[in-house]
């Protein structure tokens, strides 16, 4: 589930509201009903939202989630990708199949860095500016984009996220993060920067 959209869920639900959450892969038999528990903020500028469930019909709590390797991370934007959806107050958030959601892919630091210093200059350019990517491992980001908006997100990696739309497809629009996109951007071209 994109992170900010779950933000924005665990932002709005109190203490006693009744949930729906799914989950994918291996996590799946976690699907069901909850009672919010708590929610609470971590540490540091702009803190992980984490949740304290109750699950209505068998009675355990959910706060935790174990990794296949071992790790154990909190419920709730530190796990953003393995929630499917929730459902808060009648309303869906999040895709209804797995097939929907963006694919993961392998990450590293040192190309999540690379790419967060090409995109970095963005952040604030009151000009519009024009890119064109190139990706074998990602071709949905192959072509010639206008960007957006551009920003420097807080969090571990301070990410710089681009919302980008199709230089020549106005309904085709995508994100680029430089941490969780970083390894499959083979090249990326600043075109031309025009005042708005």
């Amino acid at each position: 589930m994109d992170k900010e959209i779950l933000k924005s869920v665990l932002s709005s639900v109190k203490e006693e509201d009744v949930i729906d959450v799914n989950f994918v892969g291996e996590f799946r038999n976690l699907d069901g009903e909850y009672k919010v528990v708590k929610v609470s903020r971590g540490k540091g500028k702009g803190g992980s939202l984490v949740l304290d469930l109750l699950n209505v019909a068998l009675g355990n709590r959910l706060s935790t989630l174990t990794m296949p390797n071992g790790k154990v991370h909190f419920l709730g934007t530190p796990v953003s990708e393995y929630i499917l959806n929730i459902t808060a107050a009648g309303k869906l958030y999040g895709v209804q199949t797995e097939s929907e959601l963006p694919r993961a892919f392998a990450r590293t630091k040192e190309e999540g860095d690379a790419l967060r210093d090409i995109l970095k200059p963005l952040v604030g350019r009151a000009t519009q500016t024009r890119l064109t990517i190139k990706s074998s491992k990602a071709p949905e980001f192959n072509g010639t984009w206008i960007v957006t908006s551009a920003k420097l997100n807080a969090g571990r990696h301070g990410q710089v996220s681009l919302q980008m739309v199709d230089a020549n497809d106005p309904t085709r629009t995508r994100e680029l993060w430089s941490y969780r996109h970083g390894a499959v951007i083979d090249e990326i071209e600043e075109l031309v920067t025009t005042a708005v």
